[in-house]
């Protein structure tokens, strides 16, 4: 609460005056604009708070990761559900040793410039997996314009599934994670 009541914010009618007259950025714009930004802030030795996606690839999202470390800033991307009570709580309740999870994300959703659905959805689940101290090994996914089927496998040789759709006239949200002798 107290370095809240020291920060401050302010609009800024044109990135260059937001750039110069702060220490740290929050970028809250469409996707494809993104790396472009994050890139100005970090060139300009700025602290970073970004909606997903960083970039619309992971060779440009490393680079700027890179970036971010090299300069000796910070590269924060906000993902909804890391700090959330219920991911806490399931994280204190995964089957260990974990052997398979599966998971949906769905709703009705209008194709956005710059967004995909991997890249919208996906990103929510990988949080809600790091903040249970699961590490995300590969992802292999097919993917058609409004929907994605991802196979994932962990670092401790646990695999999962996971179905994103934007094309469902149900909103829904679930993950379930399998152990050898119960599941959550």
């Amino acid at each position: 609460v107290a370095a809240a009541s020291r920060c401050g914010y302010h609009y800024a009618p044109s990135l260059e005056l937001a750039l110069r007259d702060s220490d740290a950025v929050a970028i809250c714009t469409p996707p494809d604009t993104h790396a472009a930004i994050i890139g100005a802030a970090i060139d300009a030795g700025r602290h970073v708070w970004t909606e997903k996606p960083i970039a619309r690839d992971f060779a440009a999202s490393r680079d700027l990761v890179a970036g971010a470390r090299a300069a000796g800033g910070t590269l924060f991307v906000d993902h909804t559900f890391a700090f959330a009570p219920a991911v806490r709580a399931l994280a204190e309740v995964v089957p260990r040793p974990l052997a398979h999870l599966s998971a949906a994300r769905t709703h009705t959703c209008p194709l956005r410039d710059g967004a995909d659905v991997i890249g919208d959805l996906l990103p929510h689940d990988a949080s809600i997996l790091i903040a249970c101290d699961l590490r995300v090994h590969a992802v292999h996914a097919v993917q058609r314009a409004r929907d994605a089927q991802v196979a994932i496998s962990l670092d401790n040789g646990a695999t999962g599934t996971c179905y994103l759709s934007w094309q469902s006239p149900i909103k829904a949200r679930w993950m379930t994670l399998y152990g050898a002798d119960r599941a959550v």
